[in-house]
């Protein structure tokens, strides 16, 4: 309906870490990374990226 409010939002702008920063992450396992947040940020195994050759960092 109309009324009800989105049900997504996306956000365009937000602050992103330097590159530098994904350099030092880029290798490890996406595991220890997610284990070391808490859990934030875990991705289902079925997301993957939409253009060819690219890759998650972890």
């Amino acid at each position: 309906m109309i009324e009800d409010p989105p049900l997504l939002t996306i956000r365009r702008r937000f602050a992103r870490p330097g590159a530098d920063l994904v350099e030092a992450f880029a290798g490890l396992p996406t595991g220890f990374i997610i284990d070391a947040m808490n859990g934030r940020g875990a991705l289902d195994g079925a997301v993957e990226p939409i253009a060819g050759g690219a890759a998650f960092c972890g």
